[in-house]
């Protein structure tokens, strides 16, 4: 398949898909956001979507999207990044494809003529090792390292995380380029909820009144030991119904953080929500009196956004993105707590983000309402809106530009 002549608006871009064959998660999210992005674009171009699984996208494509699923077998077929770096640079010939773009880290070997893209959500792998399977953690250094040390033009979700490339992996500031993770999906939107639906959820969870929210994976770089432990040094001192609800599929070396809930001398109060559908989701921002996101480190921190953004207070760790996520040191209002820098939540922060939700509401709003517009419309950092509707400009490359990979 031929390339499109030089001039041509239309052009053929490729992506690595293969979140879209997981259980849906940050990355999967993200890539679906940007993808509605790019077939908003008044413009011919044509996506494939590669990945090892097969997979169905939940919204119409227009007829431009064509996925390119591997039916081979072997390792290819079982492990993504083999595939992608082995099975993919012979696709992208065939396809002729101008531009592929990885947003998992990941990018397949040189192809002549193509020119990539990666975006780089964090670095826990290289500066957290702990954080993940010695394997993957092996995996993830090399394939960040060599991925970035060819690619045209470097995504960064965060200034945190262009800091932190620029510092482990001495990548050129010119080819790193910062757009934000997107936007909140309750963005100017009224709760899509039914009275009825949000009746179930709460039965469902075992919700009785107020509730203290964690969003996110069950994994040990997420803090949740010491959250549990400021939620218990909170209820052991005080009789109350406010409850802590964690939310999110289990991750890597999630044994311990259960042992801890099973053993906890306020377990009764402690709901594992489990993975929630993107109506739960939604609920349970909406409905809690405090999110409490005391990660050790993030690339961006989104919950920290979309909880703002329905007007929910946030309890956070002042590391990595976190305050970048929350608009800055003043990111939250008058009468929020945070956690300390090794992200320690200490009860009474919990309780007071509990008891003064409903004073604070439209100061939350309000101030998550600035950092969407922040994440949306800045134009000296790279607009999520532009990276679809001007693939490849916004990223600086063009058709006939010369690339790192001749």
């Amino acid at each position: 398949m031929e390339r499109p002549e030089e001039g041509k608006v239309a052009m053929r871009i490729g992506i690595d898909a293969r979140s879209q064959a997981r259980r849906l998660a940050g990355i999967g999210y993200y890539l679906q956001e940007m993808l509605k992005r790019f077939l908003e674009a008044e413009d011919e171009n044509e996506y494939y979507l590669y990945s090892n699984q097969d997979f169905e996208l939940p919204f119409n494509t227009m007829g431009r999207v064509r996925k390119r699923i591997y039916e081979g077998k072997g390792i290819g077929k079982k492990v993504g990044n083999v595939y992608v770096r082995k099975v993919v640079p012979q696709l992208l010939a065939q396809d002729g494809i101008n531009v592929f773009w990885g947003p998992e880290h990941c990018l397949p070997k040189p192809v002549s003529g193509v020119r990539y893209v990666v975006t780089i959500h964090d670095l826990a792998a290289i500066l957290y090792p702990g954080t993940a399977s010695f394997y993957n953690g092996m995996i993830q250094k090399w394939v960040c390292r060599t991925s970035c040390s060819y690619a045209d033009k470097i995504i960064a979700i965060s200034e945190n995380t262009k800091k932190d490339i620029l510092e482990v992996l001495s990548i050129g500031e010119d080819r790193i380029e910062i757009i934000y993770n997107g936007y909140s999906p309750y963005k100017r939107q009224d709760s899509r909820i039914e009275m009825r639906d949000g009746r179930e959820i709460r039965s469902r969870f075992r919700i009785e009144d107020k509730f203290v929210l964690f969003m996110g994976t069950i994994e040990p770089r997420k803090n949740l030991v010491t959250l549990i432990e400021g939620f218990e040094r909170w209820r052991l001192k005080e009789e109350g119904t406010c409850q802590l609800v964690l939310a999110g599929g289990l991750g890597w070396k999630y044994r311990k953080i259960l042992k801890k809930i099973e053993g906890s001398p306020v377990r009764e109060k402690i709901i594992l929500a489990g993975y929630v559908s993107e109506l739960e989701k939604e609920w349970l921002y909406r409905n809690a009196d405090v999110l409490a996101f005391p990660s050790l480190y993030e690339g961006f921190g989104f919950p920290i956004v979309e909880a703002m953004s329905v007007g929910t207070p946030v309890i956070t760790s002042a590391v990595s993105s976190m305050p970048e996520a929350g608009g800055g040191s003043g990111f939250l209002p008058s009468g929020s707590f945070r956690c300390g820098r090794d992200g320690r939540a200490s009860g009474s922060g919990l309780r007071a983000g509990c008891l003064r939700k409903r004073g604070m509401h439209t100061e939350v709003l309000c101030a998550g309402s600035e950092i969407l517009r922040k994440i949306m419309r800045s134009e000296d950092i790279g607009i999520v809106q532009n990276f679809g509707e001007r693939v490849p400009g916004a990223l600086g490359l063009s058709l006939t530009g010369r690339g790192n990979c001749a």
